[in-house]
C-alpha cells in the first residue's frame, strides 16, 4: 500500500471501511485484483450484524464496481456467497451482477454443506446495463 502511494498508483487490493456518524466501525468491502487474470477483480463484503438490511452492502458494491470499472480498467468483476445467503445473493442482484452458476457443496460447516454461487458483470454488461453510479 505504501509503494502504490507513492508511486501514486492504485493498490493490487482494496479494503474500504464504512462507519457511521458517529465513526462505529459498521462493515467493509474487499476489491481484488485476479493474480492469474489482469482486469478480472472479485469483491467480498462483510458488515456488521446490526448493518444488515440498510443498503450499506449495496452502496459499498456499486461504488466498489464502478471505481474497477473506471479508475482500474476492470474488464469483469466476480462475486460468490453462500446459496442460502438470500441478503448477498438480493445484493448482488440490485448491483447488476449476473447468476454464472453454483459449486455444489463446496462449503462443509458442521454435518452440512452448501453450494457456492457465483456471480459476475462484464465492462460489456456494465455498460449496456448503464450501472453509472459515480
Amino acid at each position: 500500500m505504501e509503494k502504490s502511494i507513492k508511486e501514486n498508483n492504485w493498490a493490487y487490493s482494496l479494503i474500504l471501511i464504512a462507519r457511521n456518524s458517529k465513526s462505529d466501525f459498521v462493515g467493509m468491502i474487499g476489491l481484488v485484483q485476479n493474480h492469474f487474470v489482469q482486469g478480472n477483480y472479485e469483491i467480498g463484503y462483510q458488515l456488521t450484524e446490526k448493518s444488515w438490511g440498510k443498503g450499506i452492502a449495496t452502496k459499498l458494491s456499486e461504488f466498489s464496481i464502478n471505481l474497477a470499472f473506471k479508475e482500474l480498467k476492470a474488464y469483469k468483476i466476480i462475486a460468490d456467497c453462500y446459496s442460502n445467503n438470500i441478503g448477498s445473493i438480493k445484493v448482488m442482484q440490485k448491483i447488476g451482477l449476473e447468476f454464472e452458476g453454483k459449486q455444489k457443496d463446496f462449503y462443509k460447516i458442521k454435518s452440512k454443506k452448501d453450494d457456492k454461487v457465483l456471480f459476475g458483470l462484464t465492462l460489456s454488461q456494465f455498460k449496456k446495463k448503464k450501472l453509472n453510479i459515480l
